[in-house]
């Protein structure tokens, strides 16, 4: 968060991917506005009839993430 990460990409992946309810881990690069809405449509391309739901995190509201346009494009859940 603010650009400062609290473990290295790799080491969150392979906890992530020992979830059971993870299917897949992605990584990407924040856009300018630091959000991940690039991540959100090529994961859109990927899976175009599977559900995907953006975990929002809590600490914002709906309507103050950048991501919320694209998620309402996309018919992505937000969460």
């Amino acid at each position: 968060k603010k650009g400062k990460e609290f473990m290295p990409f790799e080491e969150r992946k392979i906890i992530l991917e020992n979830l059971i309810c993870v299917d897949q881990v992605i990584g990407f690069e924040d856009d300018d506005l630091g959000s991940c809405i690039n991540a959100l449509k090529s994961i859109k391309n990927m899976f175009p009839n599977d559900e995907i739901i953006f975990a929002n995190g809590g600490d914002r509201a709906t309507s103050e993430v950048p991501e919320t346009p694209v998620c309402k494009k996309f018919n992505i859940k937000i969460n």
